[in-house]
C-alpha cells in the first residue's frame, strides 16, 4: 500500500511488489471538490497539474483509485507486462468523459509516455484498464488523467478534470 510522498507529491510504492494500489481512500475525490475534498491534492508529480475545482462528489468526474499489478505474478520488473486500472467516478452516461492513462519510467523526473485513452461505459464508479510494458528504471510513474470532453492530455485543463499519479518502485 503506498503511502503520500511529501517530496515528490503524490502517493508512492517505495518497495517493489507484485501490485501498487491507492487503496479506497488516498486520491478518493478531487481538488477541494464539495462533498469530496481529495487529501494532498493534486496528488501528481511535484504537485505539477492543478485538478479541476467545479463538480460535487460522487455526481461529477473524480478518480477514486488507481492499481498497478504484474499480470504474471511476482515482483514488478522491467520488460514485464503491467495492468494500470483506474476507478473513476463518472458523470451521467459516461460517454462525455474519458480517461487518459501515461506512464514514466523515471518518477523523478516524469516524462509522461501515452498508454491509452478509454471511455467509462457508464455513469458511477468504473474501473477502466490497460496493459503496457514496464520499461527500465528504478522508480517509475503513471498519470490517470480523466477530464470531461477536451482532448487527450497528460494535464487537461478542465474544470472537471481530475489528474492522480502513482510512483511505484520495480526490480
Amino acid at each position: 500500500m503506498p503511502v503520500f510522498d511529501s517530496t515528490l507529491k503524490a502517493p508512492k510504492c517505495a518497495t517493489a511488489g507484485s501490485s501498487c494500489d491507492t487503496g479506497a481512500s488516498l486520491v478518493l475525490g478531487k481538488d477541494t471538490m464539495s462533498g469530496g475534498a481529495e487529501p494532498n491534492q493534486p496528488n501528481n508529480i511535484n504537485g505539477s497539474c492543478a485538478d479541476g475545482t467545479s463538480g460535487t462528489f460522487h455526481s461529477d468526474e473524480s478518480n477514486d483509485r488507481i492499481l498497478v499489478a504484474s499480470t504474471g505474478g511476482g515482483s514488478m520488473t522491467h520488460g514485464q507486462t503491467v495492468k494500470v486500472t483506474a476507478t473513476v467516478w463518472a458523470w451521467n452516461t459516461g460517454s462525455s468523459d474519458s480517461l487518459d492513462l501515461y506512464y514514466a519510467a523515471n518518477a523523478n523526473s516524469p516524462t509522461w509516455v501515452f498508454i491509452g485513452t478509454l471511455v467509462p461505459p457508464a455513469g458511477g464508479a468504473q474501473s477502466l484498464s490497460a496493459t503496457y510494458t514496464l520499461p527500465t528504471g528504478s522508480l517509475q510513474a503513471v498519470r490517470a488523467n480523466f477530464r470531461y470532453q477536451g482532448t487527450r492530455s497528460s494535464c487537461s485543463t478542465g474544470a472537471y478534470d481530475d489528474h492522480d499519479d502513482l510512483i511505484f518502485a520495480v526490480n
